[in-house]
């Protein structure tokens, strides 16, 4: 009917109600054969004398199916020829459809479903309802949503939830099923990881002083500090040193951090140095242009077997996860620093100086001075501890001077940190260790072990966003910068 509706002398405005008529009249027919073919409460009582047909009321400008065409509508016979409606006539049908409109409307009682009657109202309005998607039918590829998509995005959303809501236990079930689906990209999630276990290790950490029925007066920063803390030797008070001794971190963080970083290690970064000109202009773009020129034109030599090869990488770039997120040849990846701050700041020092000697052999960590600073950071602070626990100190010397080496690359390698401060207190720890190396004398240890934990070296050292990558708010005493 639709295909064979002619309008003339009509303004598109008119053209418009023209069809919007024919759309309430095909929608009050399925209301009728719906009824009547599922036998519901929902009735009509107009009388059938009274009930119009669509070309009933259109016969003025239907024109009739032309002789010898193939088309499958069916025409009524007695269709009058084609001419043009004038306004009476157009207004007559009008009112006569807004009046059994307003009859439908008026008589429908106890309907089975009110999406029917929504879906009537939407329609006899005029305009379009979307198919309903649809998790188990194919048919219509943009109605159609895989069970699994709409599982992830549920859950994903509720895990942002149970963030905000600070109901970590239950954050922590939803995160260990969003890394285990396959269509999941584990390096765009990594950090809300490292915060739910982050807090549910200082949960721990709570509820075993809790047991214990005493106020130690800790704030969060402190809570978050002796939650990872591994040697509780290096505990000023004597009371929370006791009640700390038989609690263990919780090792999931560390272990979540160091797979992190074994799975994702330097083998999976993109290499864009061995990538054509056009991808390098499509990711650095002005900046390429500056320090290299296009190459010339070779898509027509004999000697290019592979002409759609820069074209292929080209349509790639846009699926590369960014290098601030996963780490390039260029770019140090934000897990493997945050797992070697946690290292740090647990005080596993042996551990922290393995994998930073095992990185520094490679790109791009070797050009990179932060990593520079941290072994040296690591060095320095093995110092410390060795005097704290008046261990022996004939290393010293030798750390002290690799500390000085290390920190010099750093700063070679334009990373800005208070050195003369650092220096200031390494010569501190080389003038005491001489002493005792000289004197061995116990009181002096204790007094040289008091003056080590007053010291503010002792908790700026250790004072470093770097830890998790969600909670950066504190601010870094060392005035580390990037």
């Amino acid at each position: 009917m639709f295909e064979e509706a002619t309008f003339r002398n009509e303004s598109p405005g008119d053209m418009g109600l023209r069809l919007k008529l024919v759309a309430r009249q095909h929608a009050l027919k399925r209301l009728i054969k719906h009824q009547k073919s599922t036998d519901t409460l929902m009735t009509c009582k107009i009388p059938p004398s009274e009930r119009i047909d669509s070309y009933d009321a259109f016969e003025v400008w239907i024109k009739p199916r032309p002789k010898g065409s193939h088309s499958k509508s069916k025409v009524r016979s007695s269709t009058p020829p084609f001419k043009v409606c004038t306004d009476d006539e157009v207004e007559a049908a009008n009112t006569k459809i807004r009046e059994y409109i307003r009859k439908v409307d008026n008589t429908i009682k106890k309907p089975i479903s009110t999406s029917l009657n929504r879906h009537l109202k939407v329609l006899s309005s005029g305009y379009e309802i979307l198919p309903k998607k649809s998790l188990i039918l194919k048919s219509d590829s943009l109605s159609y949503e895989p069970y699994m998509k709409y599982h992830v995005g549920r859950l994903s959303n509720l895990l942002h939830l149970l963030v905000l809501r600070q109901d970590w236990k239950r954050a922590y079930k939803c995160f260990s099923l969003l890394i285990r689906q396959r269509n999941i990209d584990l390096r765009s999630i990594w950090g809300i990881g490292v915060e739910i276990l982050t807090r549910l290790n200082e949960l721990k950490f709570t509820d075993h002083l809790q047991e214990f029925g005493e106020d130690f007066h800790l704030d969060e920063y402190d809570i978050r500090l002796l939650s990872v803390l591994r040697n509780k030797d290096l505990i000023p008070d004597q009371n929370l040193r006791g009640s700390l001794l038989d609690f263990t971190p919780d090792s999931r963080l560390d272990k979540f951090l160091t797979w992190m970083h074994v799975y994702y290690g330097v083998k999976y970064f993109y290499s864009y140095n061995d990538q054509s000109w056009e991808l390098k202009h499509y990711l650095y773009g002005a900046e390429l242009e500056e320090n290299e020129s296009a190459p010339e034109d070779t898509e027509n030599e004999p000697n290019n077997k592979h002409p759609k090869k820069n074209s292929d990488k080209l349509s790639m770039a846009w699926r590369l996860p960014p290098a601030f997120r996963t780490g390039s040849k260029t770019h140090t990846p934000l897990y493997v620093t945050t797992m070697v701050w946690h290292l740090i700041i647990s005080l596993d020092l042996d551990r922290a100086e393995e994998v930073l000697s095992e990185l520094l052999l490679e790109p791009p960590f070797n050009s990179d001075g932060m990593y520079f600073y941290l072994t040296g950071l690591v060095k320095f602070l093995k110092i410390q501890v060795a005097l704290d626990s008046n261990g022996p100190v004939d290393p010293i010397k030798g750390w002290a001077q690799e500390c000085r080496g290390l920190w010099d690359k750093a700063q070679s390698n334009k990373l800005e940190f208070p050195l003369a401060e650092l220096l200031k207190h390494l010569e501190t720890f080389e003038s005491r260790a001489a002493n005792l190396d000289i004197h061995s004398s116990p009181d002096d240890s204790d007094k040289f072990s008091e003056e080590v934990q007053s010291s503010p070296i002792s908790l700026t050292a250790l004072e470093s966003p770097q830890l998790n990558a969600i909670d950066s708010t504190d601010e870094d005493n060392l005035g580390i910068s990037f």
